[in-house]
């Protein structure tokens, strides 16, 4: 017997819905928080000694908890377990996204119902984007687009992703894998999926010369530049969360990396 496939709403920006649309989005992290266990209060979450497992040893759907070696060497659970707030493999997670109704005399075909999805209806930047018939979408139009214009010339306005309906979305995301992990362990090639190009980015390198007599010979500060998609990353996050210091500023940040595929 086969678990049934269960559906949750996930919200998503306008320019990370326009990289899940062309296909350079095949990841998302969102921020996890622990529950501590009565006993527990006042734990160091950037412990060295804590190690992340599954409450239930094998056992993913159990949940996962923080937890150190006690007396005796004994492992012991520090936190209660924490389950996914998306799912498991094999669900399906719904998009919200800014949106807004038309009118129906501005239907994009006015002879089918409001919520028939239409795949070829707009195109951005190169990328047939599917829209529902009865509605229009921000990743769509971005500010200045000839879209964007018409949308201000007859008044509509946009709606939070928090308010759409689940037949005004549409985009459906199947879930194929979702770890628990520190924000700070993002790589590049996880912050590529993310949906993020490089940016250039500069490092400072104070190099150290003992000279040819072993003495200390003046320090060299090399500026280096390097491409990076972890940093176009984190300069996202923190403008995402930037009412919510405690997702950003500190070093115990877990995540929930969700990897899912577009379903068509």
């Amino acid at each position: 017997m086969t678990n049934p496939v269960n559906e949750k709403p996930i919200i998503f920006s306008a320019d990370m819905v326009r990289a899940i649309l062309a296909g350079k989005k095949t990841q998302t992290r969102r921020p996890g928080t622990w529950k501590l266990r009565s006993c527990e209060e006042g734990l160091n979450l950037k412990f060295s000694g804590l190690q992340l497992g599954h409450y239930c040893t094998d056992q993913p759907e159990s949940g996962w908890v923080l937890r150190s070696r006690g007396r005796g060497g004994c492992w012991n659970d520090r936190t209660y377990p924490y389950k996914s707030k998306y799912g498991r493999p094999g669900d399906r997670l719904w998009v919200r996204e800014t949106w807004g109704e038309f009118d129906p005399d501005h239907w994009h075909e006015p002879g089918m119902p409001r919520d028939a999805l239409i795949s070829d209806a707009v195109r951005v930047d190169g990328v047939w984007h599917p829209v529902r018939n009865g509605v229009y979408y921000a990743a769509d139009t971005p500010p200045g687009s000839d879209g964007d214009r018409c949308r201000l010339d007859y008044g509509y306005k946009y709606r939070s992703p928090i308010h759409m309906f689940r037949w005004a979305s549409r985009i459906n995301l199947l879930i194929k894998d979702i770890r628990l992990e520190r924000l700070q362990e993002i790589s590049e090639e996880d912050a590529a999926a993310e949906g993020f190009a490089p940016v250039v980015v500069r490092e400072r390198h104070v190099l150290h010369d003992p000279g040819p007599s072993g003495g200390n010979a003046p320090a060299q500060v090399i500026q280096r530049e390097k491409q990076s998609c972890v940093a176009a990353f984190r300069a996202k996050w923190k403008q995402l969360y930037a009412k919510r210091p405690e997702f950003v500023s500190r070093a115990d940040v877990f995540v929930e990396a969700v990897t899912f595929d577009v379903e068509s």
